[in-house]
């Protein structure tokens, strides 16, 4: 590196920890800037213009369209040496793009394991327990039973975790503390690895019909896109919960909501009660 050369580092004014921007201006060979949220193509062209790296939002929804890093933004900037992402994902991303231009592309992988782990464990026994609804009815109407409110020991249940990686990894040590049963899918990882990390490997179907909990954490890619419709519901058990910290978009939520015939798979969906609970992401 050339004497004196700092590093130009960019990235929007999104909420992010105080640290991160800190740990990077302590390095005297990185120039941080956090430029004001962009409201234009303009806004983006003129935080960058001089960036060596570009920190950018992880999920989609978080940022408008001209900051995702496609191929006609790399055209742009033809400088960027490299995109880094704020989570594990990188949804915003072209990869392929960024390979053909000769761009490094980084992700925080496993940065907020645990405490994606513990949010789901919390969500797990916040719904078979009934927190939130006990929370809520206490608050809005006059509770007169508690028998119309109990809820359940997750002891037991069995809980299906579609990806077992950072997250995953940690949810099934969890889930084994509480007595749980844990089975896994991964397309990435070996049955040998799978139950080295805690669980059971199955079949992606056999998850879904066997779990009495399923939790997704698996990336946002061609091969989950929709990964569950209404079909995958219908042959959840009865009363099963399905959890979903990964993306929205793995859920067909429309597919469930406003079918198109296919009723009586949707029959069977309501007949089961299945729950979802998931990110707004």
């Amino acid at each position: 590196m050339a004497a004196g050369r700092r590093w130009r580092v960019v990235r929007f004014a999104l909420p992010a920890d105080p640290h991160f921007d800190a740990r990077l201006r302590s390095e005297p060979d990185i120039e941080l800037t956090v430029a004001p949220f962009p409201k234009s193509a303009d806004d983006v062209a003129a935080a960058l213009a001089e960036a060596d790296v570009y920190h950018v939002a992880s999920a989609r929804n978080e940022m408008s369209k001209h900051t995702f890093v496609t191929a006609e933004f790399l055209a742009k900037f033809p400088q960027l040496l490299a995109i880094s992402t704020y989570g594990a994902g990188y949804d915003s991303v072209d990869v392929e793009a960024c390979t053909r231009a000769g761009v490094a592309v980084m992700c925080q992988m496993g940065a907020n394991r645990e405490s994606v782990a513990e949010h789901t464990i919390a969500l797990i026994l916040s719904v078979v327990h009934r927190i939130g609804e006990q929370d809520r009815r206490m608050r809005l109407e006059k509770l007169t039973s508690r028998e119309g409110v109990m809820g359940r020991e997750a002891r037991g249940m069995t809980l299906g975790l579609v990806g077992i990686g950072n997250v995953g990894m940690r949810v099934a040590e969890m889930g084994r503390a509480l007595a749980m049963p844990v089975i896994a899918v991964d397309p990435f990882v070996a049955p040998g690895e799978i139950r080295s990390r805690g669980a059971d490997p199955v079949t992606l179907e056999q998850l879904i019909e066997r779990s009495d909990i399923v939790s997704l954490h698996c990336p946002r890619d061609s091969s989950t896109l929709g990964m569950f419709g209404a079909a995958q519901f219908a042959r959840m058990k009865r009363g099963a919960v399905l959890i979903n910290v990964g993306r929205a978009k793995i859920i067909r939520r429309l597919e469930i909501l406003w079918p198109s015939g296919m009723s009586q798979v949707l029959d069977n969906v309501a007949v089961n009660q299945i729950l979802i609970i998931e990110e707004p992401s």
